[in-house]
Order: C-alpha cells, then sequence, then structure tokens
C-alpha cells in the first residue's frame, strides 16, 4: 500500500514535470494563461486558496487549502512542494496551510497532495510568479479649463488606471484639479487570469487653471511726459491693446494710461489682463535717522545709524552706499551727507534726492584740570576719563618755548612734573592730546599751570 501511494505522488510529479517541459519550451507566460482562451477548472477534492498568482519578490505568501468536497476526515494528511523553474523539486511543509517567501523571480508551481491513511485521494496546482515592483515616474500635467491633458507613467510595463485606462499615458478633459490613481506592475493587472499583487500603487495630479500662468511686470507709475514700460514674463503671442507685439512694451504718459494685455501661457491657455499706469508727480519723501531706535541727526564715534527713507509713491532706492532697499545702516567716521535716491519705473528717470546731514561726536569723554602741583594731592597730570581700550592714545607737554617735557601713549599714565629728574619751574605749560579710532583721529589742545 505504502509503495502504491509512492507511485501515486511519482506520478503526479511525474505528470507536473512533462508539463513543466512543455512549458520550458512554449514559454511559462503563454502557457499559464493564454492570450485568447482560459481554460476552465473542473471541480476537484482539493484547491488551494489564494487571492493572487503574482508576488513580490521576498513577500510572503499564506496559502491554504479547501477540501471541502471531499468531507471532514479525521485522517487526513497533507504536503507540499514547490517546483523550481529548473524542475527541482522542494519540499515545503505538511499541513493544511503553508508559508514562505520565495526569493527568487521566475515562475514556480506549488503541488499540494491530500492523503487519508497512505492513500492520495486529491491533489492540486497553484502557478505563482515572482517579479518585482518597477522604478517609474509619475508624469503630471498643467492645463487651462476645457483643454485635454495627458498624465502618465514612465516605467513598468503594465498599468491600471482609476479612470479604467490601462494605458502607459491617459488623455483626460478635467474640470477641475483633478488627482488620477495608477497601478503599476511588471505583469498584467486587469487581463482575465492574471490575479496581480505585485504592483505599485501612486497618483498623478492634472491643475486645471482658470487663467493663463504669465505674469506683467514693469512700471504701474510713472512721471508725467515719460515713458512707462510693460513686460510679460511666461507667456508668448502678446497683444498690447488689441495689437500684436513682443514681450516689452513703452507707453508714453500724458495722463493715467490703461492697457490691456493678452498672451498664451506654456501650458497652451490664453487670457487677458487690465492694468492702469498712473501718471505721478516727482517722487518726494525724507529720510529720517534714528540712534538705537530713536529719531537723531547726530551719533557717537563708534556707534550705527540707521537711516529710513519715507516716500509718497511705491518707489525704487538707491542709497549712497548702493544699498537698494528701503533704509541702510553705517557707523559713520565723521560727518557726512547721507542721500537717497528714489526714483519711479525701471528706467529710473522719473527720480528724487532725498538728502540728511549726520554729524559724528567723540563721545569720549575726557577733560583737563587748570593746574597742577607738582608732588602734591595729585601725583601725576593727564586725560581724566575712562580707559577705552578700542582706542589708541597720544599725550604731551611742552613748556612755554616749545620743548616736550613728557610724552606717553598710555592713557593711564600721567606727567610727574619732572623733565630730566629735575622737578620744573612754575608756569604755564601746553598739553596735546590725541586719540584714534579706527580711521579717526580726535585732538584736543589746551594749558594749565604748574603751581609751587
Amino acid at each position: 500500500m505504502q509503495g502504491k501511494c509512492r507511485s501515486g505522488f511519482m506520478a503526479v510529479l511525474s505528470l507536473v514535470i512533462f508539463t513543466g517541459s512543455l512549458w520550458a519550451r512554449q514559454g511559462w507566460f503563454e502557457t499559464a494563461f493564454p492570450a485568447r482562451w482560459q481554460p476552465s477548472k473542473s471541480a476537484s477534492l482539493l484547491k488551494i486558496l489564494y487571492d493572487a498568482n503574482v508576488v513580490c519578490n521576498g513577500q510572503q505568501v499564506n496559502l491554504s487549502l479547501d477540501h471541502s468536497l471531499y468531507g471532514d476526515g479525521e485522517n487526513l494528511s497533507f504536503e507540499w512542494y514547490q517546483i523550481n523553474p529548473d524542475q527541482s523539486t522542494v519540499t515545503l511543509d505538511k499541513g493544511e496551510t503553508v508559508t514562505f517567501k520565495p526569493l527568487v523571480e521566475g515562475g514556480f508551481r506549488i503541488v499540494a497532495l491530500m492523503k487519508e491513511g497512505l492513500s492520495q485521494v486529491g491533489a492540486d496546482t497553484l502557478w505563482i510568479y515572482v517579479t518585482h515592483i518597477p522604478e517609474y515616474t509619475m508624469v503630471p500635467d498643467t492645463i487651462c479649463r476645457g483643454m485635454e491633458a495627458t498624465v502618465g507613467v514612465e516605467g513598468g510595463e503594465y498599468w491600471a488606471w482609476s479612470t479604467s485606462g490601462t494605458s502607459q499615458y491617459i488623455n483626460i478633459r478635467p474640470a477641475a484639479t483633478t488627482v488620477y490613481h495608477a497601478r503599476i506592475s511588471n505583469y498584467p493587472i486587469v487581463q482575465t487570469g492574471y490575479i496581480n499583487a505585485c504592483y505599485a500603487e501612486d497618483s498623478v495630479a492634472v491643475v486645471v487653471n482658470d487663467t493663463a500662468m504669465y505674469e506683467v511686470e514693469g512700471d504701474m507709475e510713472m512721471c508725467m511726459d515719460m515713458e512707462a514700460q510693460l513686460r510679460v514674463i511666461g507667456g508668448t503671442d502678446v497683444e498690447w491693446n488689441g495689437v500684436l507685439g513682443g514681450t516689452t512694451r513703452n507707453f508714453l504718459l500724458k495722463g493715467d494710461t490703461s492697457v490691456q494685455v493678452v498672451a498664451t501661457d506654456r501650458y497652451g491657455c490664453r487670457s487677458k489682463r487690465d492694468f492702469t499706469i498712473k501718471a505721478v508727480d516727482i517722487p518726494r519723501g525724507e529720510i529720517v535717522a534714528y540712534v538705537e531706535d530713536w529719531p537723531s541727526d547726530s551719533v557717537c564715534l563708534g556707534t550705527g545709524i540707521r537711516l529710513e527713507a519715507f516716500t509718497d509713491l511705491d518707489c525704487r532706492y538707491r542709497w549712497f552706499n548702493r544699498d537698494t532697499v528701503s533704509f541702510t545702516e553705517v557707523e559713520p567716521k565723521t560727518d557726512f551727507l547721507a542721500y537717497c535716491d528714489i526714483s519711479v519705473g525701471a528706467a529710473q528717470n522719473c527720480k528724487t534726492r532725498l538728502e540728511k546731514q549726520i554729524s559724528v561726536k567723540n563721545c569720549h569723554y575726557v577733560y583737563f584740570a587748570s593746574g597742577f602741583v607738582p608732588g602734591g594731592f595729585s601725583k601725576y597730570y593727564g586725560p581724566i576719563g575712562e580707559n577705552d581700550t578700542t582706542r589708541t592714545y597720544q599725550f604731551m607737554v611742552f613748556d612755554a618755548n616749545g620743548t616736550m617735557v613728557f610724552s606717553t601713549t598710555r592713557f593711564t599714565d600721567g606727567w610727574d612734573g619732572t623733565y630730566k629728574g629735575k622737578t620744573v619751574p612754575a608756569g604755564v605749560y601746553v598739553y596735546l592730546y590725541r586719540e584714534r579710532y579706527d580711521r579717526f583721529t580726535w585732538e584736543k589742545k589746551g594749558t594749565f599751570s604748574v603751581l609751587e
């Protein structure tokens, strides 16, 4: 009895191998699913249950069996085999279910045998094709309302769209922006006989514009009796007030001027836009200076100042330091005249220069005593104030004959009232004080009395 069982199993495998030889000669694809005819499958006492016959490489496959036509025999046993493309047979498992992960691409056959005792009482065969998800790129489209759009997929070999289309590209005519979904695979997805579970699913949009997507830039304000210039960006076949012309047009203003522009964008949509170029007087304004957020026309040496131009029109700006926004920030070293040229229009012919005088003060406060007693309470004579280490100093003392009796470059050093080791006589002496900050030098000169 055991020999008969083995003989029966070998007969099934022989039949499968013979079929596999035919499959190898004719091509497994055509053998498994003929293009025009799908053979009907007669009722079997054993049926493999699976909802797909194409799986992704490495995807887990879970198979189960239906033996309800035979009955609920308690003595049933089951065996699973995988027949590879090279006709080698692999034992998968025993039981009513089996789980495995095919890793090699190609066509496989799964054979299930049902036994009662030692007798084979049923068998079923399942084709499984192992492939991979293709690389692909979705191709969108943008149209104007009422036009036809084309969207598609770059990549894959078979496609199934939410519109029921099965081609690589589909043509649609949506009334509004719409998203379309597609499945992409290396195997047929919707063709009869193919139950494809190995596919990518993605979406692509058709953007529907109500008007053409182009821009009009240029002089929306210009001085009277001057030329304003408008230009179309991203549009072709431009009409200016009904006259076909280029993408740029000049208008001589004798007053407010109406302009109608009609152009076609890169999506093929054509529409018109209306503009009014306003005729204005020469722009006016003023410069306001701020030091630490407070208005001020003077600034301490080493401190920044912010200059802002306030104008009555939408102007272009060009400051003395070439800044081109409505404000600039500087750290002046000396008094200067700040100016900003404000203009209307690209040609900058309609312009005015704004000016503001800025004074720079040395806010490092130092002073000198009017008298000095050598050897007295104050042992040294020199500048009185805070030592600013960001500056360099020079302090000198001269007698009535112009002889320099003392010199130092240290702010904290002072004169002790001696010259060549001897105390100088009482009288009037001259001091000269210099300090330098960056490229700015400040100097102070005066007299004081040396007392006995």
